[in-house]
């Protein structure tokens, strides 16, 4: 009697522990419906996301939208650059049938209509892509969150966006992504090179979360951001071989194409 009480013990400590590790859905549920539209974000929470993570551009008139690239090529029917775009030129493009014809005519979304749609209990965490560091999309996007500012993060790979998001919003929580750091050559890899010390401003910037590409992740890292207090989002995971290394080296939250199918994988253990 007394092994089962222990047993049943451990195995509810054990998948307690497993549950603490949560999971984003990157760019929507993108494996689903195509990235950065209402279909996908729409669809990753239908499969029961929490937290969900999208990419915002600016338009040439100043409208905050969905998109990941620079350029409408990839994933619309329209050619040329977002920056070089008014918002009444997007609404014309196909921005789902490059992913399924099923979602043919999906428009690229504002974040203002993302943010109306945004239910309660999920947290919705905006990367920023622009290069421009006086472009003024910070500013828009805290006035936008307002109303929902509890359920927001803000992210990005530049340091200055975060440093403009902490002065005009120091409460956000913030996300400094990145690829790779090389802690013998003092050199963090992400958009650029960046050679000093990786920790000496993140807390002056109010970051809380750090996000390296997980195929970079390593246990002696990964150990040294959670002695700092720091929490660890590991990006690009979508096999369950990541799933089952990032468990092991302590990571709170993964990022995933595939956020139901990942979250089972965690359930199941190894």
């Amino acid at each position: 009697m007394k092994y089962l009480l222990v047993t049943l013990f451990l195995a509810t400590l054990t998948s307690s522990l497993k549950a603490e590790m949560g999971v984003i859905a990157h760019r929507g549920a993108s494996r689903s419906a195509p990235e950065n539209t209402m279909a996908a974000l729409k669809k990753a929470a239908e499969l029961g996301s929490s937290f969900i993570e999208i990419d915002v551009q600016l338009t040439r008139d100043g409208e905050v939208v969905l998109m990941h690239d620079k350029t409408l090529d990839r994933t619309t029917n329209g050619k040329g650059y977002i920056a070089r775009s008014s918002y009444k030129e997007l609404k014309r493009l196909d921005a789902g049938s490059w992913f399924s014809p099923v979602f043919k005519n999906e428009k690229i979304p504002l974040l203002k209509e993302v943010l109306e749609w945004l239910p309660k209990g999920i947290i919705l965490i905006i990367e920023v892509k622009s290069d421009k560091t006086d472009s003024g999309i910070e500013k828009k996007i805290v006035d936008l969150v307002q109303i929902k500012q509890d359920q927001i993060w803000v992210k990005s790979f530049d340091k200055n966006v975060l440093k403009n998001f902490n002065k005009l919003s120091p409460t956000l929580p913030k996300v400094f992504v990145f690829v790779a750091h090389l802690k013998f050559f003092d050199l963090t890899i992400g958009t650029s090179l960046e050679w000093k010390n990786f920790f000496s401003d993140l807390k002056d910037l109010g970051v809380k979360y750090l996000q390296p590409h997980s195929f970079f992740l390593t246990k002696t890292f990964a150990k040294e951001m959670l002695d700092k207090g720091f929490q660890i989002i590991a990006w690009g995971v979508n096999s369950k071989r990541r799933i089952g290394q990032m468990t092991r080296r302590g990571v709170n939250f993964i990022e995933t194409d595939s956020p139901r199918w990942a979250r089972a994988v965690i359930q199941k253990g190894p």
